[in-house]
């Protein structure tokens, strides 16, 4: 694969069953998940559109959009107008209804970082022996061209060696 992919990452962003003391914390914490992946998946080389951002212009003091409905628009726009594959993270009221439309504009569907295809020069390595992520001990560790090693998946891990040093 030469050209990048342009992938739209879908999951929970609203909380579900918390008081509103806890909504904002969990809503933060999907929106790290989404961005997470997202990361990982431009180190593979691809483009992302992490919908969950949004979250920063929904909590401004300057937003007067206050409808869901409307932000569930806007993300959909991105959808159907720019993406060619999809990324499922978890389910959703939201992301289940965009896997569908996915399903219907008939975009490639991942639901793991592992199967999304890697494109990037900076790899130097990844058909060796697989080292499995010690943070989040279930993706891999990949070789890049300044000798360091990164997670695979999208916990951000990374061992950089000293110039000395081999791998």
């Amino acid at each position: 694969m030469n050209q990048p992919l342009r992938i739209y990452i879908a999951g929970p962003y609203s909380p579900k069953d918390c008081n509103l003391h806890d909504a904002a914390r969990v809503a933060q914490k999907n929106t790290n998940i989404a961005i997470s992946i997202g990361n990982a998946l431009m180190e593979k080389g691809h483009y992302v559109f992490v919908p969950h951002l949004t979250h920063y212009l929904h909590i401004h003091e300057t937003c007067k959009v206050s409808d869901g409905l409307w932000w569930y628009e806007m993300d959909n726009s991105f959808l159907t107008n720019w993406a060619n594959t999809f990324y499922y993270i978890s389910p959703s009221k939201g992301a289940d209804a965009e896997l569908e439309l996915a399903k219907k504009l008939g975009l490639k569907i991942f639901y793991s970082s592992e199967d999304v295809p890697i494109i990037t020069s900076e790899i130097k390595d990844f058909t060796m022996t697989k080292i499995e992520c010690p943070r989040c001990q279930t993706h891999y560790l990949y070789l890049f061209s300044d000798n360091s090693l990164r997670c695979s998946g999208g916990c951000g891990a990374t061992i950089k060696q000293k110039n000395s040093e081999k791998i």
